[in-house]
């Protein structure tokens, strides 16, 4: 079984206005150049783009890793961010927990979103634990840039 940590709230960047603010911020700076300015916001987008998401896969691993942190041999997981997805007879591949990239240049890679897969159609809550019997029961989709 491969048990999969996923992401379950949403993230402070996507909060109300926001995107915006952070963007007025930077604006409001007086010790940068306009050229700077521009700079801090592409790189401010950049960051907003790659952000994790709702659904998006951050670890895989197998059955029996995760547990209560009261439980010996086992590692504690964040209820008040994250959700445990467990598929029974699911081999663990950390292709799942992979980035995407625009590889263009392959010296130096751009992180466009900080994990590439994520899963849909099942509605999870932080906390939340769920076993499901194969993976046709929920789906996993790849991000595009």
């Amino acid at each position: 079984m491969a048990e999969f940590l996923i992401y379950a709230k949403s993230h402070w960047m996507d909060e109300p206005n926001e995107y915006e603010r952070q963007m007025l911020l930077i604006d409001a700076k007086t010790d940068l150049t306009v050229e700077q300015k521009l700079k801090a916001k592409d790189v401010f987008a950049a960051k907003y783009n790659a952000r994790y998401q709702p659904g998006d896969i951050v670890e895989v691993r197998p059955d029996g890793y995760w547990g209560e942190p009261e439980e010996k041999n086992k590692h504690g997981w964040n209820h008040k961010v994250f959700a445990l997805v467990k598929v029974p007879g699911l081999k663990v591949d950390t292709e799942y927990m992979a980035a995407l990239e625009d590889t263009i240049d392959l010296e130096h890679p751009v992180l466009l979103k900080r994990r590439k897969y994520t899963v849909t159609r099942l509605e999870l809550q932080p906390g939340d634990v769920r076993t499901i019997n194969r993976l046709a029961d929920t789906q996993i989709e790849a991000k595009s840039g």
